[in-house]
């Protein structure tokens, strides 16, 4: 749950740059960006888990211990 707040609030800040940074042209990948980090980053921790093995998620703020 830490990590897809964490996520959630990488999102919305990534939104919030993406209007001054669409003129470089950057803005509109920090979004897909924070998605497919997210994506990669459950898909890591799941092959983690059914090893076996305690796996912290990368960049996670710890809201909830």
């Amino acid at each position: 749950m830490n990590f897809q707040l964490s996520i959630l609030i990488y999102l919305v800040g990534s939104l919030v740059l993406m209007v001054p940074l669409t003129l470089i042209l950057i803005g509109p990948l920090l979004p897909f960006a924070v998605w497919a980090f997210d994506i990669v980053m459950i898909i890591i921790a799941a092959i983690q888990a059914n090893k076996g093995v305690k796996y912290r998620y990368p960049l996670c703020i710890r809201f909830i211990k």
